[in-house]
């Protein structure tokens, strides 16, 4: 939710994940987990807002490229044009009542 409520403050920001266990416990993870962020950003824009460093991305280069990226007024304003689109997208109605909503069609859906 930290990435989702820093994307409505159009805070510009990248993502870093990693876990006890590494890239035998991640990649266990992806047979059962079938999403393609990690971030609430990402997974509701249904495309990459914010960079996401995982695991074996997570390298103390990747961290000092996406920081240099952050600092880049081009990159930010294109961020932060994707965030308002991501807002806009939310609407009005309140978050519980759509959240509610969307997981009822999605299973509808699905049966």
């Amino acid at each position: 939710t930290d990435t989702l409520e820093t994307a409505l403050l159009s805070f510009p920001q990248v993502v870093v994940y990693n876990m006890s266990g590494g890239n035998l416990f991640h990649r266990f993870l992806e047979l059962f987990i079938k999403v393609p962020y990690v971030s609430l950003v990402n997974l509701i824009s249904e495309k990459e807002l914010v960079k996401e460093l995982i695991i074996e991305d997570f390298t103390v280069e990747n961290v000092k490229s996406e920081i240099r990226n952050l600092l880049n007024s081009e990159y930010r304003k294109k961020m932060i044009a994707g965030y308002q689109e991501l807002i806009d997208s939310l609407g009005k109605e309140p978050v519980s009542e759509k959240t509610a909503k969307l997981i009822y069609t999605d299973l509808k859906n699905r049966s």
